[in-house]
């Protein structure tokens, strides 16, 4: 398989990756005996490709961080009117999840930090309709990555590991992926 061939299947398998291959190949050009390219800025083209990646990673975790948003709604006001709606949302969000997120993200992606996040704004809101966070909702994240990358997703479990009260205290789970 040629350089060529490869680029363009990495490019249509992990566009977060190629953008990182492509901006690191930009750095690395020796231009001394191609003096026709030498007025091309180079190394403002790799940043714009690289920028190009981390906004699709940046994509990418705030579909997770609005996923778990829901998903703590969803477990603090089971009877809401909205709690259906958090449901179709958490669904609709994870369809576009699958599209954009690539394997290569998974070492950028702290998703204890976004599901700590998720919290402060799933409190947030629920507060302004007079609701509360359920205290079975734990300060770490009981779920791995993967989980919200399976297919199908399995929400009702989630929502009922979150809502239990007879749910153990939360322990770490290993999110290595």
């Amino acid at each position: 398989m040629t350089m060529e061939t490869r680029g363009r299947k990495l490019y249509e398998s992990d566009f977060f990756a190629w953008t990182q291959m492509q901006a690191k190949l930009l750095r690395e050009l020796d231009l001394k005996d191609r003096p026709s390219l030498a007025n091309i800025d180079f190394r403002r083209v790799a940043e714009e490709i690289e920028g190009l990646g981390e906004a699709h990673l940046g994509t990418v975790r705030n579909l997770l961080r609005r996923i778990f948003t829901h998903l703590i709604q969803a477990a603090s006001d089971m009877d809401s009117p909205t709690a259906q709606h958090w449901r179709t949302e958490i669904k609709t969000l994870q369809a576009e999840l699958l599209d954009r997120h690539s394997r290569s993200m998974n070492q950028r992606i702290d998703i204890d930090v976004l599901w700590r996040r998720a919290i402060d704004i799933a409190g947030s809101a629920l507060a302004e309709h007079d609701r509360c966070l359920r205290d079975t909702i734990p300060g770490v994240i009981p779920f791995t990555l993967e989980e919200f990358l399976a297919e199908p997703l399995d929400l009702e479990g989630m929502i009922e590991e979150l809502a239990s009260p007879e749910a153990d205290p939360p322990l770490r789970r290993d999110h290595s992926s």
